[in-house]
């Protein structure tokens, strides 16, 4: 596994840095396969195949999506920091197929495949937005 570096555009100050490091594997035709899902990158979703450029020995820099992996990202900040509030969120999502990674309490990347209906997933978060437990933000989304 190596780390990729994505240069991320700032805007008012979010994402609050300016590059996100991510897991990636080597594949066979020495692309590299997005491993773990991004919290800030809208360019790629997990299992993603991008190409790098090799700026030093250890840095290696995105420089292309070869092959989108039809999977769409969220993320998703809580402002309910009730811990059941938000297993309960997590949970239900994973029931309808995502799967979730942790940035820290209250930030989270959600990975969508393309066979879950992101419609059915937007509807139920918000109704949550609506009430001030959470907001949410795309990332890449190939629905």
């Amino acid at each position: 596994m190596k780390k990729v570096l994505f240069n991320l555009e700032v805007i008012d100050g979010y994402p609050p840095v300016s590059m996100e490091s991510i897991w990636a594997e080597v594949t066979e035709e020495s692309y590299f396969k997005i491993n773990n899902i991004p919290f800030y990158s809208k360019e790629i979703s997990l299992g993603d195949i991008v190409s790098v450029i090799q700026k030093e020995e250890n840095y290696l820099l995105y420089d292309k999506t070869i092959i989108h992996s039809k999977n769409s990202t969220l993320r998703i900040v809580f402002f309910n920091e009730n811990q059941k509030f938000k297993d309960n969120i997590l949970t239900k999502l994973i029931d309808l197929g995502c799967e979730s990674e942790a940035f820290n309490v209250n930030f989270y990347a959600i990975n969508i495949p393309i066979q879950v209906d992101i419609e059915e997933i937007y509807i139920f978060l918000d109704g949550f937005v609506e009430t001030n437990d959470l907001d949410y933000d795309t990332g890449y989304l190939a629905q």
